[in-house]
This record gives structure tokens, sequence and C-alpha cells, in this order.
């Protein structure tokens, strides 16, 4: 099919904002449609089964694609308010914020998007009787005299900045596969049977709530999230016309507002006030629990609304992060008089079930109205409820009666916190109208199970659980996800499931591939679209250890599920192709130590001892003999097993199990060590007869130490980088600083850095913007000289004109700092001596920091943050962009 073109100018301006937690910068897109004369494409038939709607004739024939609607998205609540689906459940459900249209073909219009990062710009189209296409906001919707919209084109991950003008090319293809139904949300009131009767609630309050595990809490000193969302005495939510700014406090103390879980956990920012905005109906607030233990009543204060809204408080409790205590797993809401089945189960505060070797007795305290049974029937009323030793879980019922409102229930134990949760008791009748789906919104790690269950919870149109009078069949979504029956992901289901009669809630644990977001659907034919967004953190949001950042814009690190690379993908080094995020190294199976990129090849080392290469082979840098490129992981030859391996621009080097240092590849500045400047297909034997224990291979050079802890180095000499006091290359290893011994080393590309066994950082080479770091820039530092004295370096990574290492504890790093690579912020030049990076002791000790050409990364206990240059996807954070402070690896 040909593709056309839909022309974007994007024109932007700034405006001025308050202290809330918002976008207050707007873009103004002008879109350009081509006419009808200019498109041009095969007609295409489609059937559909009882449509009577018409279908399209592709962008020419009676029937052409020439009426257009434009949507822009982008990763804020504000910007997916309005949800695109299909009725039967088969299309991943399509997020828009603002749109605009209908736009006949060969005109223009100009909308208003809001500025930011991640923004993604849609084109709609559909086939539309002559004088049918006009402002669908102004006037009733789409009817049914014209086609179902398709979805033509988008061009995403827009950077939109106040102050600027681009324009953007979104190529239009007309595929018959991508139509949808209908639009729900706020922006689309006239939209019919697709609406639920939460479109026409007026909210009466602001109401507090945290419905997942460990429900009504926050975590002393950590962050969390709750909901504040806009409800009715019914307790429907509803939306307003304007935006809604309220401000939130614990025990009577304000409590700063956080964008995301990555700037809470940085401190960075914190805000005094939150915005649901206009036409939305809830705003996730992530906040930082006190520092102390205890009960917490949270309270907002409503700064700004357009109607008069009640605004009661919530009780929650501050608990610590090692707790556990009693969830009741189950609906929010029910209806009077009937019996409904819940579990409640023994769970840590950080999510998994405990699974004791002894019973676990409950006490369970119901407000009045609220009463729990032991049996099926609702026949034996309970005030107490044990789980069974190894079990996770015990089956209880409840039966609510009296009046509408919410209803409470307090599980304690011995050993397990006394938490409370609220059952609402709903209205309406026993009558499906359709899904929601409910679960922890920030958990699950890309590619993983995640062990806690989300559930899909038939419902009313009131929103209140309904049981189902027979079994049926529940789609969930979306299609890029698996679903399991157990929290182990060991018992895989289709993703269309059956709920039987007489049940309302359809536990399911997935494995989703989505990065940031995953929008969790459930429907069933005939029935309104339940959907829920959950944050996906990255596989490196746990941390990771042994990272390594090469000299060429690539990151690779092993965390806890495995070894990820990063970056540019030169020589197909990455294997998976270059990415923003980290990708899974395949194929799976290889349990990788570490992983280390070249200039267009990497090599890793198993657990096992083996090396592996793979890349660009020219000069013999995949140490398999040969000069052919190879796309999997190969071994070297020679069959030995490895202790260390360290990988530079073009050859490599790796320390035997036995000690003996060999090397192989690129060798113009006899960086190999052989005596020669051969390439060398294979490794081959350097300083024969002297035992290694670390080696670094440098841009041209390289140095290592011996099991003696002597210093050696060879290869190119150009600044003084080798420390013997000349700048003639060696091309044997020659022995460095005779009197001092060694415990680790780096080479750089022009300069040097090692830690003598005292713990003494010293650095020598090419000096231009201080990247020795003694206090002096420019010149050569022919022979090591210790820097930063007194202090106790235990690490040290020199990239390309800088360095880092770890030093008392902190991050320091020195040298050129174009593109932010020291780390410093934004307002800070080249350091000509070692300064502690900003911010990064927010997440804890340092335990590793690596440097390459422009990108520094570095690892606590629980985190990976990098920064510097990230215009390849190099900092990993899914956003090609510079860093001048640290960011957390979260996606």
């Amino acid at each position: 099919m040909k593709k056309n073109h839909v022309i974007v100018i994007m024109a932007l301006w700034g405006l001025t904002g308050c202290d809330r937690l918002s976008l207050d910068e707007s873009s103004k897109v002008k879109i350009t449609f081509p006419s009808t004369q200019t498109l041009s494409s095969k007609v295409e038939a489609m059937t559909t089964s009882g449509d009577s709607r018409p279908v399209p004739t592709g962008f020419s024939g009676d029937r052409p694609i020439n009426c257009y609607i434009i949507g822009a998205s982008g990763p804020e609540e504000s910007m997916r308010r309005n949800v695109c689906t299909r009725d039967d459940g088969t299309m991943t459900p399509k997020h828009i914020g603002e749109w605009v249209g209908g736009v006949p073909a060969g005109g223009s219009i100009t909308m208003d998007v809001t500025s930011g990062k991640d923004r993604v710009i849609t084109v709609v189209g559909f086939y539309a009787p002559e004088g049918t296409c006009k402002d669908f906001k102004s006037t009733s919707g789409p009817s049914d005299l014209m086609s179902k919209p398709y979805i033509l084109g988008e061009v995403g991950k827009l950077q939109l900045y106040a102050g600027e003008e681009k324009k953007v090319d979104i190529d239009i293809t007309y595929d018959p596969e991508k139509w949808f139904d209908s639009c729900d949300g706020p922006d689309f009131p006239d939209d019919g049977p697709h609406d639920g009767p939460g479109g026409n609630v007026i909210p009466t309050k602001l109401a507090i709530h945290k419905d997942y595990f460990p429900a009504n809490t926050l975590t002393a000193n950590t962050c969390s999230s709750f909901g504040v969302s806009l409800r009715d005495n019914e307790n429907r939510e509803g939306s307003l016309a304007s935006e809604t700014v309220f401000s939130v406090a614990a025990n009577g103390t304000p409590l700063e507002i956080y964008n995301s879980y990555d700037e809470c956990s940085q401190n960075i920012g914190g805000y005094s006030t939150a915005v649901i905005p206009m036409g939305a109906r809830y705003q996730d607030v992530i906040v930082k629990g006190p520092s102390s233990p205890g009960a917490l009543t949270i309270s907002t204060t409503i700064l700004s609304s357009s109607a008069v809204l009640a605004n009661p408080t919530a009780n929650f409790q501050n608990i610590s992060s090692g707790d556990k205590g009693f969830e009741l797993e189950g609906a929010r809401s029910i209806l009077p008089d009937l019996c409904y089945p819940y579990n409640i189960s023994r769970r840590y505060v950080t999510g998994s079930y405990d699974y004791g070797t002894s019973s676990a007795p409950i006490t369970l305290a119901p407000s009045s109205g609220f009463t729990v049974y032991s049996d099926s029937t609702c026949s034996t009323p309970t005030n107490s409820a044990t789980i069974a030793p190894y079990a996770k879980s015990v089956n209880v019922w409840v039966k609510m009666t009296g009046a509408q409102g919410q209803n409470t229930l307090t599980l304690s134990g011995s050993g397990y916190l006394s938490l409370t949760q609220s059952v609402y008791r709903g209205s309406g009748t026993n009558a499906p109208w359709g899904f929601e789906v409910r679960g922890h919104r920030d958990g699950p790690t890309r590619g993983q199970c995640y062990n806690s269950a989300y559930e899909a919870i038939l419902v009313n149109q009131y929103h209140t659980a309904v049981l189902a009078p027979a079994a049926m069949e529940v789609n969930l979504g979306p299609v890029n996800t698996e679903f399991f029956a157990d929290s182990g992901c060991m018992t895989p289901t289709s993703s269309t499931v059956s709920l039987p009669a007489g049940q309302y809630s359809l536990p399911f644990y997935i494995k989703t591939h989505v990065s940031m977001m995953v929008p969790l659907s459930a429907t069933s034919p005939g029935l309104s679209l339940g959907l829920y967004d959950v944050n996906v953190r990255g596989p490196l949001g746990m941390g990771a250890n042994n990272i390594h950042v090469s000299n060429y814009n690539g990151v690779c690190a092993k965390s806890p599920y495995g070894t990820y690379c990063w970056g540019n993908d030169n020589g197909s080094r990455i294997l998976n192709g270059a990415s923003s995020m980290p990708q899974y190294v395949s194929p799976a199976g290889v349990d990788w130590d570490y992983i280390k990129m070249g200039s267009n090849f990497a090599c890793g080392m198993t657990l096992s001892g083996e090396i592996k290469c793979w890349g660009q082979g020219t000069q013999g840098q995949l140490g398999n003999g040969s000069t052919a490129a190879v796309t999997t992981p190969t071994a070297i030859s020679g069959g030995d097993y490895y202790m260390q391996l360290s990988v530079g621009p073009s050859h490599a080097c790796g320390i035997t199990m036995s000690n003996v240092l060999k090397c192989w590849g690129a060798n113009s500045a006899s960086q190999l060590g052989d005596g020669t400047t051969t390439t060398r297909l294979s490794p081959v034997i350097i300083d024969s007869g002297t035992s290694y224990k670390f080696v670094s291979t440098g841009g041209t050079h390289t140095c290592g130490i011996t099991m003696a802890d002597d210093l050696k180095c060879w290869g190119n000499n150009l600044g003084g980088k080798l420390g013997n006091g000349t700048t003639t290359n060696s091309m044997t290893p020659i022995l460095i600083d005779s009197s001092i011994k060694y415990m680790t080393i780096s080479a750089g590309t022009v300069s040097t850095c090692g830690i003598t066994l005292p713990g003494s950082l010293k650095c020598w080479g090419e000096n231009s913007f201080g990247n020795v770091g003694n206090g002096t820039s420019g010149g050569n530092v022919l022979n090591p000289v210790e820097i930063d004295t007194g202090v106790n370096y235990t690490s040290v990574s020199v990239g390309e004109q800088m360095a880092c290492g770890i030093g008392d504890g902190q991050v320091k790093c020195w040298g050129l700092n174009s593109y932010g690579r020291l780390g410093l912020g934004g307002a800070a030049g080249d350091q000509n001596t070692p300064v502690p990076v900003s911010m990064l002791s927010a997440w804890g000790a340092p335990m590793q920091v690596s440097t390459g050409s422009g990108t520094t990364c570095a690892t606590t206990s629980n985190r990976v943050v990098c920064w510097g240059e990230g215009m390849e996807g190099e900092l990993g954070i899914n956003t090609p962009t510079n860093a001048t402070s640290p960011m957390e690896l979260i996606y």
C-alpha cells in the first residue's frame, strides 16, 4: 500500500504556572492534510458481520478515507483520559488526551497540545459522505452514515518544548484491520451506549482511597501512592468541566507531592498541590511516608474547583517496610443481602505472600451492618479465621445489611499489623453491566512474573460488584501480556477465561512485555470494557551488579532477572537491536556473569568461566580464529576457562583460571603486548611466566596487575598514559611505579588511574581537561601522582577524558564535563579534582561505578542510575536525552 504524509508543524509557547502537579505549558500544533487528489491506494475490501456502516475503499474509490481526527497522548493521566476500543475486546485499547476533528481531506487545523516528553500524535481517518465531515466537538459525533474509524499513522516520543517550532511528517497508510468502534471518556460525551452512568455523575466529594495492599497505609520514609477521586454520594466516580486543585496533609502536616516514583525516590521536585484535570475522575498522588510509624489522618484541602465538594478525611497507618499484615481480597463495593466470597491472605507489605510454617489466627472486627461468615451460604457468622501452616489464605464470606455507605473490617493477629479495610454498601441491582480491573498500580517488572494477583470484577451500572447469573467468558488484555492462574506464573491461561456462576471476581497473574505502562482490560460480549493502567518497572528497577559502560555509547548490567544491555547497537553488539531501555541478552539459557561491549562487538563471561563474543570480527576481536561477523555468542578459541575479562574498542584480554594473561584482536599500537603489531584472531599468551590477577583494556593501551600486586602497562603511550615517565610506546608489559603495590587499575582513552593497596588513588596521562584529577589542567602527567589525598578509594573507572571513583563511600568524578558526564548538575564545568556526584546519596551507598565516552552509571544495593550523554539511549531511561544529574533506571 502506498504511504502518504500528514505535515505537522508545531509552534510552542509557555504559560505561567502555579506550584501544582500538572504541566503548565502548551504547544500549538498545526496539522495539514493531503487532498483526496494526492492520495491513492489500492481498493481494500473488508467484510463486517451485521455492520451497516459503509466500508472505506482506501484513499480512492467511491468511499475514500476523506475525514480526519487528530489525537495527542502522553504518559500523564490527563493525556490518557479517553480510550478507543473495539466492542468485541480484540483491540489493545488506544489512549488519547486532547483531540480535534473532523477535518476534511485537503484542510488544516490547529490544536493545543500539552507540552512535555513522550508525546504521541495519532492520525485517525474514516469515510464521511459529502458535507458530513465537521467539528465533532461542537456537533454530534460521527454517524452511522460514516465508516468505522481507522488508525492511519502516528509519530511518537516527541519532546515538546516552549518556544520551539518543528515540522514532523507522519506516514499514513490505510490498513483495513486497524479499525475500532468507538471512544469513551470525558471528551466523548455523545458516544451513546459505550458511556457508563459515571458519565452523568455529579461529584459531591473528594474521596481518598488506597484499595490495594496494604490498604490505607503509607510506608515510613518510602514512596507510596493513593488515589484522590471525584465521587458522588453513591461512591461513583465522576468528572468536572474544570480542573480541581488540592493539597494533601498527614496529621495536619502538609505532604510534598511528586510527579513520579522516580522523582520521589530521588527527592527531585516536590509540589505543594496536585490537580485532577478537567474531564478526569481521579489523580494518583505520590508522597513519601513520614519517618515515624503510627496512625495517620490523611486530609485534603480544596484550593480550586467548579463544584462545592466535601473533603472527608481517611484513616491511614504509617508502617515499616519489614511489616506484614492481613488483606481482605475481594470487592470494595457490594449489594446488600447477597453472600459474597472473599479471601483473607497474609502478606508482607512489600507485596509478597507469607507462607508461614505455623498457623495464623485472625481476629475480625467488622463495623455495624457488616457480617463475616465461615460458610458459602452465609449461615454461620464468625469473628475469627485461621490460615493453615504453609498456606497463604483462608476463605470467608461476607454479607452487608443496613444503610448505604462505607463499612470497615479490621484484621489483626499476633505478629501482624492491625489493618482496617473499607467495603462500601453499594446500590443498584444484581444485573451485570461491565467489568472493573483492580490490583497494584505500581509493581510488575517488564518480562517477569508478578506474584500479586489482579482481579476482573463484574459490576452493575453503579460499579457495585454483582454475582454472575451464569458462567460467562471474560476476555483479558492487552495482547502483549501473558496471563497465568498462579502466583509463580507456572500455569498459563489463555486471554479468554471463564467466570463461574455465582462468582464476581476473576483473579489472574501477569507477565507483561509492555514498557512503562500496561492497560489491563477485561470485557465480556455485551458488557462494558474495564480498563486499569498499571505502571511497569524495568528489570533493573531493583538494582544490578557488574555494570559496564562502553566507550561507544552502550551499557550492560546483570540484574536478578538476567543480563541486559542498551544503547547503540553498532555491529549488532546488543543482539536484540538498539534500545533506549534495557533489553534482555539472548540466547536464553546462557547464564552470564557480565557482558562488556567494544566499538562494534561484545564479549561476555559466563558463570562457568567461558568467554563468548559476537558482532564484527574484522580485526580478530571475536577471538574465534576468524574475521567474519557473528550474530550469536560464540566461544573464543582455546577452550580455556577464565576468571576475568576486559574489552577495549577493538581488542580484548582475559585471565584464565590458572592466572595466565591472554589477549586478542587489534594490535596496531601493540596494545596486546605480545611484542608485535600483528592482529591476533585467537587469544595469545602475554608476558609468559608471569601470573596475573587483573587486566584493563584502554583505547590503544592495556594495563594489568600481577599476582605479586605489581602494575604493568603496554601499548600506545601518547600523553604518557603508560605511566613510565616517557611518551614512548611499549610492545610488551613494563613495570610501572615499581615501589608501589596496586589492587586495581583502569585504562581509559587518554589517561589511566589505579588504586594502591592502602586505598590511595593515583592517576597519570594526558590532562587537557583536568582528567588526571591533580588540580591542574593541560599538559601531560608522565608518572602516577596521588590525587584526592586522604580519601580511601575502593573503585575507579576511567573513560574518555574523564574518570569516576568511589572514595569514602561517595561517587566522585573529574575531568571533561560535556553532556553532564560528571553528574554535577547543569551549571558545572570541567573539574580538575574529584567532586561528589549530585544527589546520588539519595539512593544509598554506591557499590560500583563505570564510565565510558560520555556516559556514567552507578549501582547501589537496590538502584541503577546513569547520567551524561544519552542521545543514543545509553542512559536506559526510555527517552533519548542527556542528563547532568543521575537518572534512575525504573523502566
